[in-house]
C-alpha cells in the first residue's frame, strides 16, 4: 500500500532542470533532501565541523557514527546513513565521508586530515555530473601533502 502511494505521488515531485532549480521559487521552497543552498565556505565550515573532534558538534556522535558507518556499495561507490563514504577514494580519504549536489556541487569531512571541503556552483548547469569538485579536492590534497614534506 506504501509503496502504491509512493509511485503515485513520485510524478507531483518537478524535474530539476536549471530553469526550475535556478528559480527563486525553487530557492524558496526549502524542499527536504533536495533544496539545500549554501556557499563554497559555508558547506566547507559545516564540513570542517563534522571533520573536527572538538566543538561545535553539528550532529550528536551516535548520529555521526549511523551516517557514517557503510549501508550499502552503489556502482562501487561505498555509502553510509545518506553520505558518500572514502569520496575521493581509500587512500586520500579512508575515513572521509560527504555528498555531491545537483549540477556539481561537492562537500566532505575527512576527520583523519582534519579537513572540510566545499565546492559550489553559482547557478545549476544541465551537465549533471561534472568531476571539476573532484579534481579541485585531489590538487588540494597533492598541496596539503607537498606542504608536510616541506
Amino acid at each position: 500500500e506504501a509503496m502504491e502511494a509512493m509511485r503515485k505521488h513520485r510524478s507531483m515531485n518537478p524535474r530539476r532542470t536549471p530553469e526550475v532549480v535556478n528559480s527563486d521559487a525553487w530557492r524558496a521552497a526549502e524542499m527536504p533532501a533536495s533544496g539545500g543552498h549554501c556557499t563554497a565556505r559555508g558547506l566547507a565550515r559545516l564540513f570542517g565541523h563534522l571533520a573536527s573532534a572538538e566543538a561545535p558538534h553539528v550532529l550528536a556522535p551516535a548520529t555521526l557514527a549511523e551516517a557514517t558507518a557503510k549501508w550499502a556499495t552503489v556502482s562501487g561507490q561505498a555509502w553510509g546513513g545518506g553520505l558518500s563514504l572514502e569520496p575521493l577514494g581509500p587512500k586520500l580519504t579512508p575515513q572521509g565521508y560527504g555528498h555531491a549536489g545537483l549540477g556539481g556541487s561537492f562537500g566532505f569531512a575527512d576527520p583523519e586530515g582534519g579537513l572540510g571541503f566545499g565546492f559550489t556552483l553559482n547557478k545549476l548547469r544541465q551537465s549533471g555530473t561534472d568531476d571539476i569538485a573532484v579534481e579541485l579536492a585531489k590538487v588540494c590534497y597533492t598541496c596539503l601533502l607537498k606542504a608536510e614534506v616541506s
